[in-house]
């Protein structure tokens, strides 16, 4: 970034506003000791954040002599996002404050079909839980939704989806443009694992160089894959498409089912059991164990996460049954465990939507 005023302004911005949003209370003094930014540049920031209504004062702090400090507080009140998460058997919508807290959850079985985001009713669903979340519309900043199969940002396409209906390449632009159109807000799309992978990664408190894989099963079998903090894409935008992996030397992909992987697990059998027959579990865990361990080792990933199943009880199992399977395998240091975030796919698209947000809260004049 070149070191123009413009810049300097920016990241001084960001500091401060990274700060306020770590700290509990903290004094305007306080702000320029820890960050190195001088007292009158740290006055026109909190100005300008009060303006926006970003921080608030809270009150006098403790002081051993003279004026007692002001203390601020971030305002998680500022704005609010919408995180939609399509996983192709549960449509979960939740809105989440600048602060990171959902404020607002609802779940819905759904038919595993992407006509879903082009209809009424789901307009009508994403209306009505902002209404019903009780906050200010006028604070909503836009809406992303997490979506099964390849979401290719290059061709602006939706992807090797057939388990939800894509059986060919969908233009994506236009049904979003209807969608911001109806719902007066602007809408971002990615894939679902992708999503729940940023959403674990940036609640769990790894550093920015570490590595996640993130395992998310729902009508098919797809994976988020973070390498040294960032997102992995791919050229084509497939990283992370588990479902496809190869266990079969004779197995041969038919253009409207899933990949090898995901078709073999029999996810739907799984899923609609309140106990899963124990041969389905021990391939579940056997499979799933084998493809952390392909991704894993080759890439030095040290962190996996297997998204949660409705039944807890089959959840713990399966996890058990999976780590067991990789001391088997590789005996390193590679573990998959539950995640730390209760509803990472919320949490990863909301995300997206406050990130930029924030991006443009402090870009501006």
């Amino acid at each position: 970034m070149p070191f123009v005023a413009a810049n300097l302004k920016y990241m001084n911005r960001q500091l401060v506003y990274q700060l306020l949003k770590q700290r509990g209370e903290i004094s305007r003094a306080e702000i320029s000791r820890h960050t190195g930014i001088s007292a009158p540049t740290v006055m026109k920031i909190v100005d300008y954040f009060e303006q926006i209504n970003c921080v608030q004062e809270v009150g006098a702090g403790e002081s051993s002599m003279g004026r007692k400090p002001q203390l601020l507080r971030f305002n998680p009140d500022v704005g609010y996002a919408v995180g939609i998460d399509f996983s192709g058997v549960e449509l979960k919508i939740g809105i989440v404050d600048f602060g990171g807290k959902i404020r607002y959850l609802a779940a819905t079985p759904v038919v595993p079909d992407i006509s879903l985001i082009t209809g009424d009713s789901f307009v009508e669903m994403i209306a009505s839980a902002i209404t019903a979340s009780g906050l200010t519309r006028e604070r909503f900043h836009g809406i992303c939704i997490g979506l099964p199969g390849v979401v290719n940002k290059k061709f602006r396409t939706i992807e090797l989806a057939p388990l939800v209906g894509v059986i060919d390449k969908i233009g994506y632009d236009s049904i979003l443009e209807n969608l911001s159109g109806r719902l007066g807000l602007p809408i971002l799309v990615e894939n679902d694992a992708n999503l729940s992978a940023l959403g674990e990664f940036s609640v769990s408190g790894y550093s920015d160089g570490e590595d996640l894989l993130f395992i998310r099963p729902g009508k098919g079998l797809g994976a988020g894959i973070i390498l040294n903090g960032h997102l992995r894409h791919g050229k084509d935008f497939f990283a992370g498409e588990l479902g496809y992996m190869v266990f079969d030397a004779d197995y041969h992909i038919g253009k409207s089912q899933g990949g090898c992987l995901e078709t073999e697990l029999c996810l739907d059998e799984i899923r609609s059991s309140d106990t899963a027959p124990r041969d389905l579990t021990d391939r579940l865990a056997q499979k799933l164990a084998m493809a952390i361990v392909n991704i894993c080792m080759p890439l030095d990933i040290q962190n996996a996460v297997l998204a949660r199943f409705p039944n807890e009880e089959f959840y713990d199992f399966l996890l058990k049954a999976i780590n067991l399977r990789l001391q088997q395998y590789v005996g390193q240091d590679i573990r998959c465990r539950a995640p730390s975030c209760p509803e990472p796919g919320i949490l990863g698209a909301a995300g997206q939507v406050i990130y930029r947000a924030v991006d443009e809260m402090l870009k501006a004049d």
